[in-house]
């Protein structure tokens, strides 16, 4: 709430005033190792596959700005949260 008192902002209101809740699933790691008898096929010892993922969802009421950002677009030199993707291949011989 505001009490300061100017031509914009008059009196004290909660007009500005909205839910700060939100989800974000943040990180995610999913892993399959290959079956032992197919990959001794390629003369190999273990494969592994790994996809690992950052910010992939946000639940958020208010369309608009990172949930984590200020309403005013403040951030104090800090970027907004940023997808990211990778898949991972460890091969043993």
């Amino acid at each position: 709430m505001s009490y300061v008192t100017d031509s914009w902002n008059s009196i004290p209101s909660t007009r500005f005033l909205r839910s700060a809740s939100y989800g974000r699933l943040k990180n995610l790691s999913l892993s399959y190792t290959i079956p032992r008898n197919l990959v001794s096929k390629w003369s190999l010892s273990d494969v592994r596959i790994r996809f690992v993922g950052e910010n992939l969802l946000t639940f958020y009421g208010t369309q608009g700005l990172d949930p984590e950002q200020t309403v005013g677009g403040v951030t104090y030199y800090r970027y907004p949260a940023q997808k990211s993707y990778a898949l991972v291949l460890n091969v043993s011989f």
